[in-house]
């Protein structure tokens, strides 16, 4: 905990500093997006990787248990890092007359639910000790067959959707 306040801290205060010395936007979305918090929580997970064989030396069953648990944790911080990120740049471009007009949450959304089912798709990797290939393949195939049973009601959809966005009908 100690070290989780004290990265915290140094970071948040060197990026509201890097915000005042610069006079950056991107800076103040980084800190109004807790990409500073979110990458201070770097620290405890390095002490705690580092500890867990320390700790648990004659229990080699939770060192297993715990570093998988802590590298999927792991992967989860990063992506919220990753969103925080993507996150700030869309403020920075919110503030262009060019974006003001364009869904850029609805892009971001999407961006989310992709960065979380590939990190679900890391974490199904780290819990079975196989690689994510294996898991796309499987996937592969099943949507190869679902693509063939529901053909025409995806062909629905996407016409559908072109015919709203290309404002087809008036």
């Amino acid at each position: 905990y100690g070290a989780l306040y004290i990265a915290k801290r140094f970071i948040q205060t060197l990026f509201s500093n890097l915000a005042k010395v610069t006079n950056l936007a991107f800076f103040k979305f980084l800190n109004r997006n807790k990409f500073p918090v979110l990458f201070g929580l770097l620290l405890p997970y390095v002490l705690i990787e580092t500890f867990i064989p320390i700790v648990f030396y004659d229990f080699p069953l939770l060192i297993n248990a715990g570093n998988i648990i802590v590298r999927i944790w792991l992967v989860f911080l990063i992506i919220n890092i990753i969103i925080s990120l993507v996150r700030s740049a869309c403020d920075l471009l919110a503030l262009r007359p060019a974006f003001r007009d364009k869904p850029m949450t609805s892009y971001i959304q999407v961006l989310q639910i992709v960065l979380y089912l590939l990190g679900m798709v890391m974490a199904f990797s780290i819990i079975t000790g196989k690689s994510p290939v294996v898991f796309f393949t499987a996937m592969g195939a099943a949507s190869a067959i679902m693509l063939l049973i529901f053909q025409d009601s995806i062909k629905g959809f996407v016409a559908s959707i072109q015919v709203t966005t290309n404002d087809m009908v008036r």
